[in-house]
């Protein structure tokens, strides 16, 4: 079964927050979908708007972009990634 750990919430609010910051996404279109083995961030719940995906296992986690892999070693370096995170959202949006 898919187990949606507290460290993927973490991670998601993190990102949503980032992403609301930027005021022409609606932070309520921001969501989630818990796969096997990847967490995905998408936008009006549809799997053809996804901003992200994480990976996570018990040596590192993996934040992907549109093929674009970043390692981040602790979750302060997901806001390093900012605008490439807010950048892919206003894409989805238009």
């Amino acid at each position: 079964g898919i187990i949606t750990t507290e460290e993927e919430i973490k991670i998601y609010h993190i990102i949503k927050t980032i992403i609301a910051q930027h005021k022409k996404v609606d932070s309520d279109s921001i969501g989630y979908r818990d796969l096997k083995g990847k967490f995905l961030i998408l936008l009006d719940d549809n799997q053809k708007k996804k901003i992200c995906d994480i990976k996570i296992s018990p040596k590192k986690r993996v934040l992907e972009v549109e093929g674009e892999k970043y390692e981040i070693p602790d979750i302060d370096s997901i806001i390093k990634l900012k605008k490439r995170l807010t950048d892919r959202a206003l894409e989805l949006c238009m």
